[in-house]
């Protein structure tokens, strides 16, 4: 019985806290640049390269094989906030924000892999235990599942993209990149902000290599209109950085 008890304490908690959520958004100051981070969209990559430029511009400099995750950990600490999607919009005023996408068929199936599959070998704990998601449940399961919890209530992993960029209307963010087209993109940036060329870290960074669909027409249906803000957003993503 207090087994029970606290297993309810803790999912009641972590559903409070994700309730309370707010976008995290580095902000850079020497550049007067700010990067709201999606989870499953390169966020590892684009972390490393940041801490990189956060450090060179303190007069440290690593190479990202010395980049450790604890160092990335450590500058992350202290260079970024959470804030209201209508606070980052009032940022814009002062840095220029910009985030990256990513297909939403690919992020969620990737979000599968990584959350629901991979967990059954590595150890890890389950993140989506507390919305009923059990490990090495079958895709098209965990489809209907996601698509039953809004994301006022849903894991940044399976919240919808367009949830940390705009505030319900508007975009939130001056630039908004797609992971397919991450190095074209990203070298936009890196001309005009003198930002580190990021090294892809894991699988999820390099995006798809469409050699398996998982997606059953089922399935498809559900996530086109769950996610269908994200799919809008994504086939219009603003990557110019006007003058």
């Amino acid at each position: 019985m207090f087994e029970s008890l606290r297993s309810q304490y803790k999912s009641f908690s972590s559903r409070r806290k994700i309730r309370r959520e707010k976008p995290e958004i580095w902000l850079l100051e020497d550049k007067k640049v700010g990067y709201v981070q999606i989870p499953k969209v390169a966020t590892r990559s684009i972390r490393a390269s940041l801490s990189k430029s956060i450090l060179e511009g303190q007069g440290v400099f690593v190479d990202y094989d010395e980049l450790d995750g604890q160092m990335v950990k450590g500058v992350e600490q202290y260079s970024t906030i959470r804030a209201t999607q209508a606070h980052i919009q009032k940022l814009r005023s002062e840095y220029f924000i910009f985030s990256f996408i990513r297909d939403p068929y690919e992020r969620l199936y990737s979000c599968y892999k990584n959350k629901v599959i991979a967990p059954l070998t590595n150890n890890k704990r389950n993140v989506l235990a507390k919305h009923g998601i059990e490990l090495g449940i079958p895709f098209e399961e965990f489809v209907g599942r996601v698509s039953m919890i809004p994301d006022s209530q849903a894991d940044r992993h399976i919240r919808s993209q367009s949830w940390f960029v705009t505030d319900g209307e508007s975009l939130v963010v001056d630039f908004l990149g797609r992971l397919e087209h991450f190095h074209e993109d990203w070298a936009k940036l890196a001309d005009k902000f003198g930002l580190p060329e990021p090294t892809v870290q894991n699988a999820s960074d390099k995006g798809s290599d469409n050699s398996y669909n998982p997606y059953t027409e089922k399935a498809l249906g559900i996530v086109q209109q769950r996610y269908a803000k994200d799919i809008e957003l994504y086939n219009a993503a603003l990557t110019g950085l006007g003058s």
